[in-house]
């Protein structure tokens, strides 16, 4: 009888799996990934989120390098008390200035930071979407023979999947 090939439409492993050798392990091919692999479930609709997420990043980055600057002009108002070049009035001024610098800032770091959490889940969401998407239509492209040969039950799989 001769052995019937099963097309493989894997994009990360090849196999050669024939409808004669159905208790043998198929044979693996296994590819190095590449820094592209990372981007391979994103879409264009996707890259406007991706941008906005990282746009909010350099926003939080740049958040907690002012609060270094204020926490540094802190302490230069600190240190010119220390030193006795301030008055009382003059450093109570002083610290109140920036004390509603660092209530402003952290109001601001509160609302860039949650954009910014909600952001890239929304990437990761989306990317996780598109990844099931076209897993389950590889898998709804296989042949009946292909899910039957699995070893590892991918009848159970596809009704998981598909509930």
């Amino acid at each position: 009888m001769k052995e019937k090939q099963l097309p493989s439409d894997d994009s990360m492993v090849d196999t050669d799996l024939t409808l004669g050798n159905v208790d043998e392990k198929p044979n693996l091919v296994v590819h190095r990934s590449s820094f592209k692999d990372l981007f391979a479930f994103t879409r264009p609709r996707h890259v406007l989120v991706i941008f906005c997420a990282l746009a909010t990043s350099l926003l939080v980055a740049a958040g907690r390098t002012t609060y270094a600057v204020l926490l540094g002009k802190v302490f230069e108002v600190v240190a010119q008390w220390g030193a006795g070049s301030l008055d009382p009035a003059d450093f109570l001024s002083q610290i109140t200035q920036w004390s509603i610098y660092f209530v402003l800032l952290g109001a601001a770091m509160w609302l860039v930071c949650s954009i910014d959490i909600a952001l890239w889940v929304v990437t990761g969401e989306l990317r996780a979407r598109t990844a099931r998407e076209i897993l389950f239509s590889s898998l709804l492209g296989k042949s009946t023979a292909w899910h039957d040969l699995r070893m590892d039950g991918m009848a159970s799989l596809m009704v998981g999947i598909h509930t």
